[in-house]
């Protein structure tokens, strides 16, 4: 795989990748495309004869950032008290309840859902009716594409809707980066 940019940068490895999709999306020469690995994940591979080295895919990249680890100061346990979204949860409900206050609120929901077409796969969307939560239910514990979401994402923030985003904590670190400003 060809990781560096034009100015010898390197840029990403298999290993150093958690395949958010995020350099895909800020690339303006559409010069990143997303490649399956040997063990299903996914990683970036430049195209270098679009890459103009501005270097976007590397500031926006969350693997790429000295991460700051925080101690937590106090924690909460929550367990939802609608039987029917607890029993179609895997961690207490609390998603569901948090989720469903905030669609309530005229704001929007991403996180991930199980697609069956020609094969099994995992892929955020966004939803904005209380009736499309239940797609979000149950842990899935595998990767997930977020390309389809980032420009839904971008779009709702700019019309002012606040975004409850559930992912993988690398994942959340690459929305923060992208969207965070």
């Amino acid at each position: 795989m060809n990781n560096k940019l034009k100015d010898e940068t390197i840029l990403y490895t298999y290993e150093s990748c958690c395949g958010c999709g995020g350099c895909v999306q800020i690339c303006p020469k559409n010069a990143i495309t997303m490649k399956t690995a040997h063990a299903g994940g996914v990683y970036p591979k430049v195209d270098m004869e679009k890459c103009i080295s501005c270097h976007l895919c590397i500031k926006t990249c969350a693997f790429q950032k000295e991460h700051v680890y925080l101690s937590a100061i106090e924690g909460y346990a929550l367990v939802n008290n609608n039987k029917k979204e607890l029993e179609q949860s895997a961690s207490g409900g609390a998603f569901s309840a948090i989720a469903a206050n905030f669609i309530k609120k005229d704001n929007v929901v991403c996180g991930s859902v199980m697609k069956y077409d020609k094969k099994v796969r995992v892929e955020h969307i966004v939803v904005t009716s209380k009736d499309q939560l239940a797609l979000l239910y149950g842990s899935k514990y595998v990767y997930s594409s977020l390309l389809p979401v980032y420009e839904i994402l971008e779009k709702c923030l700019k019309n002012g809707k606040k975004v409850l985003f559930s992912g993988t904590p690398c994942q959340v670190s690459q929305i923060k980066l992208m969207f965070d400003k």
